[in-house]
């Protein structure tokens, strides 16, 4: 019978934070909306075949070209290799296929799809190769495969879309965990101290305070063929980690500022909305 695996992670919103951020252990609040990145491993006959509902060509991955890969499935795909390598275990030839709610139309909707077909990539290699994570190894890996691209990225993106819902979360020093990488490798990378680095989950809102289309909302998405649902909070069954947890801290969340344009009637949308397409914006009542 064929191995199929299935793995899914959602998008992000900032709300707090998002600059701040990239510095080590300086906080930031995002939360997960529930419009997703799938990803859906099986076999193949050799080498690694990627396939995205953003480009409709195969492309095809050997050991060699993993190790250099530039996006984030390549990435996300040969931190895992690495992973299987210093554990003793096989690749076997596989098919990665990726399919996103995050764009339309070959738009992206600026919701975090890199950072969760990163979270999802890794999450369904690791199972297919017999190398189930937890959503800490999960967060690790994605993370090391996003640095390795990108050093500056913060990774908070990544962290929503393991864990879901609302976090406070603070970024690891980026340099530190890819020099220790490079120094003792993938697998004792994942077990060791991160600087820097914390998640804790925050209650959710009853009500956003920020206008991101959902109900109540003066943005709402236009209906298409693909989904009429606005984004909302996703959730996550996995337990943030308890070690290490940041200090307690207190924020405020400001209404977010409404546009001004001239597009925009009075008291419409924020301008981070109204200037994506296949978004209208209509008074508050």
């Amino acid at each position: 019978m064929t191995r199929v695996v299935v793995r899914r992670a959602p998008g992000k919103l900032f709300i707090a934070g998002e600059y701040a951020v990239l510095e080590p252990g300086v906080p930031a609040i995002l939360v997960a909306v529930d419009r997703w990145v799938t990803v859906t491993v099986t076999a193949a006959d050799h080498g690694v075949v990627v396939v995205s509902d953003l480009d409709p060509r195969e492309a095809r991955y050997s050991r060699d070209d993993l190790a250099d890969a530039t996006g984030p499935v390549g990435s996300a795909i040969g931190v895992v290799v690495d992973l299987l390598a210093e554990r003793g275990l096989p690749v076997p030839p596989m098919r990665v296929e990726i399919g996103s709610d995050l764009h339309e139309d070959g738009v992206k909707y600026g919701l975090g799809s890199s950072g969760a077909v990163t979270v999802a990539t890794v999450s369904a290699v690791a199972e297919y190769c017999g190398a189930p994570l937890t959503p800490l190894d999960r967060y690790r890996l994605a993370m090391l495969a996003t640095a390795r691209l990108d050093p500056r990225a913060s990774g908070g993106d990544l962290a929503a879309s393991t864990w879901g819902g609302w976090i406070a979360y603070r970024a690891p020093d980026r340099a530190a965990v890819l020099d220790l990488a490079a120094r003792v490798g993938v697998d004792k990378t994942l077990r060791a101290a991160w600087p820097g680095f914390a998640v804790r989950r925050l209650p959710p809102r009853a009500r956003s305070p920020w206008p991101s289309g959902g109900p109540g909302s003066p943005c709402r998405r236009r209906s298409s063929s693909r989904s009429s649902t606005s984004p909302r909070t996703a959730t996550s069954s996995a337990p943030a980690p308890t070690a290490s947890p940041p200090p307690s801290t207190r924020s405020t969340v400001a209404t977010a500022p409404r546009c001004s344009t001239a597009s925009a009637p009075p008291g419409g949308c924020s301008p981070t909305w109204t200037t994506r397409p296949g978004w209208a914006c209509s008074p508050r009542p």
